[in-house]
């Protein structure tokens, strides 16, 4: 990450939003650890989802735009291609679109498709031209779509798998003209305009395409990121993002957002690359703790002394890794050769196996921010005290800006206490049903307030047994 950029992220964070979800207004500063409690289906997650949809979404956007042009205008080839019945033709331009990306240092193969038996096949070194107008812009002309047919047709050859003899092979009917309309349609988008695209996917794959106010559509939704001096302006309608700040931030800090243990289970034995078009924080949460497995279980991990509490009190609960074998990922004990499947690992022990992982392979990392959407559910209170002295720890060590949603008064004053043993800023937010949906109100003059709505359950059953008696 880049010194200036670290900087920023050091100082005051505030998320404000507007009619996104069962969410009619929140304003959220999210520095050290921000608690937001209340009851049961107010939407507390959606402060989660809104946060982690932008951060992840302007997180490197100038790449990701380069990959969406790349993808987009080689799909526009493959489309112009339909007629031609030719065997492996897709898979041969996807080998050269991947070929391109990694000239430009970005991944475009986001759905892992079968290209390994062609990209040692493909070079692009006489592509330049048509690499430097991905990167920096500008339309491609015919002479760089005749030498991208002109690559296909020798991948095809080189491939040895042809199905029809080569001079049945033509590209003449193909409409290029037309072609070269719709490729530069797309190489001339204005970034803001790709960008509001991808932003409206990462929307829509947290909020499953209900974004906007669930009891009024008509209200158009707002989300701002605040950051220090600098603000990033959303607007959202009809679950589309319509509107976005001239060339905001882009934003080189990594976001990880856990909301469920059980994610382990769905881990495959194999190494899965980075789907960027998934965009779920499912996804890539799965990924970065997948870089934790390997066929040996971590060790000799090296840590920085000031990292060393955090691993002494995971390694109380966690007394073992991650590791992958038998075609299943399972925990590997220090103290015994057997691996336990993870789906048969307790599901409190799991919230500790996915943060110790994600700790030790760096995916948390300074100044970053980590989401947590109930993590102390499966556990005793005994173990919902240790995972909030974690927590804490996590943030006085790494600086990150950690958002946590809760239900239990156990770890919200677990949360306090460490704090406060430790000088960590807390914010502290209760939500409240209005006939417009929920609000967020800051307590943290009165944190009282979410207790007496926390305990409020446990009156309500001492006064149901006092008139039983």
């Amino acid at each position: 990450m880049k010194l200036e950029n670290l900087k920023k992220w050091r100082t005051m964070m505030k998320l404000i939003m507007e009619n996104i979800g069962k969410v009619s207004h929140a304003s959220i500063d999210i520095n050290g650890i921000t608690v937001v409690a209340g009851e049961n289906n107010l939407g507390k997650s959606t402060i989660s989802k809104a946060l982690y949809s932008v951060v992840d979404g302007l997180s490197n956007y100038e790449d990701e735009i380069i990959a969406q042009r790349l993808q987009l205008v080689f799909q526009k080839i493959k489309e112009s291609m339909r007629g031609i019945r030719k065997y492996s033709l897709f898979e041969c331009i996807d080998a050269i679109e991947f070929k391109i990306g990694e000239e430009l240092e970005i991944n475009t193969n986001p759905r892992g498709r079968r290209i390994g038996k062609y990209r040692g096949l493909v070079t692009v070194q006489d592509m330049s031209e048509v690499v430097k107008k991905f990167e920096e812009g500008g339309e491609l002309d015919e002479d760089d779509i005749e030498l991208i047919f002109e690559k296909i047709l020798n991948l095809l050859d080189g491939s040895r798998k042809i199905y029809i003899s080569d001079d049945e092979i033509s590209f003449e009917n193909i409409d290029i003209p037309e072609l070269l309309d719709n490729v530069n349609e797309i190489m001339s988008a204005p970034k803001n305009k790709i960008l509001m695209r991808l932003l409206s996917n990462h929307f829509n794959k947290e909020f499953q395409n209900q974004v906007n106010n669930i009891y009024d559509k008509n209200l158009k939704a707002k989300v701002d990121l605040i950051v220090k001096d600098k603000s990033v302006n959303i607007d959202i309608t009809e679950n589309k993002v319509t509107k976005i700040s001239d060339n905001p931030e882009n934003l080189w800090v990594n976001v990880e957002y856990i909301d469920n243990p059980f994610i382990l289970d769905d881990i495959p034995s194999r190494m899965i690359e980075r789907n960027r078009y998934s965009l779920y924080h499912g996804t890539k949460l799965i990924y970065d703790l997948q870089k934790g497995i390997s066929d040996n279980a971590i060790e000799g991990y090296i840590l920085d002394e000031k990292f060393q509490e955090i691993e002494d009190e995971l390694l109380k609960i966690v007394k073992g890794n991650l590791k992958s074998a038998d075609m299943h990922v399972g925990l590997s004990e220090n103290d015994s050769d057997q691996i336990i499947d993870i789906k048969n690992v307790s599901a409190g022990l799991k919230i500790f196996i996915i943060i110790k992982t994600l700790f030790e392979n760096k995916s948390l990392e300074e100044n970053g921010i980590l989401i947590l959407d109930e993590p102390e559910i499966h556990l005793h209170p005994d173990w919902q005290v240790k995972l909030a002295k974690i927590i804490v720890l996590i943030q006085k060590i790494f600086k990150m800006h950690i958002l946590l949603n809760t239900h239990s008064p156990y770890f919200i004053n677990a949360i306090e206490v460490y704090s406060d043993l430790h000088n960590i800023e807390n914010n502290f937010y209760l939500a409240e049903q209005t006939d417009k949906g929920t609000m967020f109100v800051n307590v943290n003059k009165n944190v009282d307030k979410i207790y007496k709505k926390m305990l409020k359950p446990f009156q309500d059953l001492e006064d149901i047994d006092e008139r039983e008696r």
